[in-house]
């Protein structure tokens, strides 16, 4: 087609659809005014309404609240959860949900991966490392400190028996999971979107690489775009569906913060030799 009427034309509507330029919802380019696109459009719109959909039940003291904070254990979590339809066991009148009330199949087996080993911690960073992260904020506005969002720090389950989507943000990266894990093998997959990070650059492309080597590892079909980590994994039973989920959960734990290294060779191949130790015993049958 190229060179036709029709290709010119399809060319010049594309400029009006496809770019997107509003990337970063904290950021304080995120404007109306700097719409010029209609993927910018309804980039601005889904920001806006998730952003009002939990921004009006931090905001009421009301108890019958769409999102719940998870608790495990007694101690209430950074994870809020929205039952979308038979996510919960039973029904939930207050403003917060314990885990055993959680009947959804897919966001338990995130949790356990969540869960099955704490976080040991911000790795060791040498002077480069740190040094990179300071360069970084100070070109990035987005990083400053004021201009964080209070759900920086929030953590979101959209749940259903069979189906999960989480939307979490660790210090400067973001990562989606979303998944369904029902008794059809055909419609099961797991899709995952991990992104950012403080360091520079070349530093968080780094990191994308090494979580998509271990995803490729584990038979996930992966694509690596710059800084930004694109995983499907499709097709199995449910029991193969939530095991991958617990590893899927695990990295989105373990891998926080890891970009400040990636410059460093024995410390990138310490942290790959325990996560990949980690994963086994996750992948293992006696951990399910």
């Amino acid at each position: 087609m190229k060179g036709s009427p029709v290709y010119e034309l399809l060319r010049q509507i594309s400029k009006l659809l496809l770019p997107l330029n509003l990337v970063d919802p904290d950021s304080p380019d995120f404007r109306v005014r700097n719409i010029r696109s209609l993927h910018d459009i309804t980039r601005f719109c889904h920001e806006k309404a998730v952003h009002e959909m939990f921004e009006s039940n931090m905001n009421r003291d009301q108890e019958d609240c769409a999102s719940k904070r998870l608790v495990d254990k007694g101690e209430a979590t950074q994870f809020w959860v929205v039952d979308l339809e038979d996510g919960f066991v039973r029904p939930e009148d207050g403003n917060s949900v314990d885990i055993s009330n959680i009947a959804s199949v897919p966001m338990l087996a995130l949790w356990e991966g969540i869960s099955a080993i704490p976080w040991e911690g911000p790795p060791r960073v040498n002077t480069r490392g740190f040094m990179s992260i300071v360069a970084e904020a100070t070109v990035n506005p987005a990083l400053h400190p004021a201009l964080q969002s209070k759900f920086a720090n929030r953590n979101y389950f959209l749940v259903s028996r069979d189906y999960c989507n989480l939307q979490s943000r660790f210090g400067f990266h973001f990562s989606t999971v979303e998944a369904v894990a029902g008794d059809r093998p055909q419609r099961n997959y797991v899709n995952f979107r991990f992104a950012g990070g403080a360091a520079d650059y070349d530093r968080r492309c780094r990191r994308a690489r090494f979580i998509g080597g271990i995803l490729e590892d584990i038979d996930f079909y992966v694509n690596v775009r710059g800084d930004t980590v694109l995983a499907r994994y499709e097709g199995f039973p449910k029991d193969v569906m939530c095991t991958q989920l617990r590893v899927m959960g695990y990295l989105t734990m373990h891998t926080r913060q890891l970009d400040m290294i990636m410059a460093d060779a024995e410390a990138t191949s310490i942290h790959r030799k325990k996560i990949m130790a980690d994963v086994e015993k996750l992948l293992s049958p006696q951990s399910q």
